[in-house]
């Protein structure tokens, strides 16, 4: 399965060992944080501090596909692309006296809906779903930093994450479709979606002729 070779390929090229820092995510920060866990005020005492937060896969992802379809709000109901990531270690790291230090590792199974949208210029944009159900199976270790219990750390921190995590799709950015000699493939509504089984991706749409110049 050509998802199951991509996923492995992302594992083993460590692409999905991202960070997601204050700077792409603004309330990503220990003033936020620090509503769940105060005594990571103590460490910082009572300054607002840069948080990092380090996704570090230990399994490959899986892929699986749906048809792609949203309500009339928008919302996705069958996600194109469910990325699930089994024990996902997630470390928080806060800057102290000018140096990173690891406050806590969240291990969680983690479930991602997407969907492809087209934008204005008929580029494809990885969109995230609903978030709510997102995290399963929570733990906390590496913690001793902190005065608050791991139990109490993992029922806390989903509405942290759930902040953080659209930035993922956000960063990946958009994909320009590839130009076909002389023509371009334009998606037509509502023309993304699994085919056969949902074992296939597939796009529909038209040829219409390129506006890029030609090149000699």
């Amino acid at each position: 399965h050509v998802f199951d070779q991509l996923a492995w390929a992302f594992y083993e090229g460590g692409m999905l060992c991202l960070d997601i820092s204050t700077e792409s995510v603004e309330l990503l920060n220990t003033d936020t944080i620090s509503i769940l866990m105060p005594s990571i005020a103590d460490l910082l005492h009572g300054e607002v501090g840069r948080v990092t937060l380090g996704l570090r896969p230990q399994k490959p992802p899986t892929f699986t596909l749906g048809a792609g379809t949203t309500d009339e709000n928008g919302a996705i109901l069958d996600p194109l692309i469910t990325i699930r990531l089994e024990d996902l270690d997630l470390d928080f790291f806060v800057v102290v006296n000018d140096q990173p230090i690891r406050v806590m590792t969240l291990n969680t199974d983690l479930t991602l809906p997407l969907n492809l949208e087209v934008d204005d210029q008929g580029e494809l944009v990885p969109v995230m779903g609903d978030l709510d159900d997102a995290f399963a199976n929570l733990s906390v270790f590496n913690s001793d930093a902190l005065s608050e219990s791991p139990e109490q750390l993992a029922e806390a921190f989903p509405t942290v994450l759930a902040l953080a995590l659209p930035s993922l799709a956000d960063g990946l950015g958009s994909f320009a479709l590839p130009e076909l000699g002389p023509f371009q493939f334009t998606v037509a509504e509502d023309g993304i979606t699994a085919i056969d089984g949902n074992t296939f991706l597939a796009l529909f749409g038209d040829l219409v002729p390129s506006t890029a110049p030609l090149t000699r």
